[in-house]
């Protein structure tokens, strides 16, 4: 995923600093590292899934982010799967 992101943004000659955390609680790891850097913009991804019942899931790291990040934050979901009829 890192790769692939260092590579668009290459291509697009624009700056990227990717950086792998591991914590035991994403949403937090996140705010924090992006306070830390001063971060202008964090980009997140959110996979297409369903809980069962199969209302869409949003989760937990997502909503933190949202409504703790000290900047600006773009969300992209994936596309829906297709599911057989």
């Amino acid at each position: 995923m890192l790769d692939s992101a260092e590579a668009i943004a290459e291509e697009h000659k624009m700056a990227l600093e990717p950086v792998l955390l591991q914590a035991r609680d994403v949403g937090a790891a996140i705010v924090d590292e992006a306070t830390e850097r001063g971060a202008d913009l964090l980009v997140v991804g959110l996979p297409y899934r369903k809980r069962f019942g199969g209302e869409f899931d949003i989760g937990r790291t997502v909503p933190y982010i949202l409504q703790n990040a000290p900047c600006a934050v773009w969300v992209a979901r994936e596309p829906m799967s297709e599911e057989p009829s």
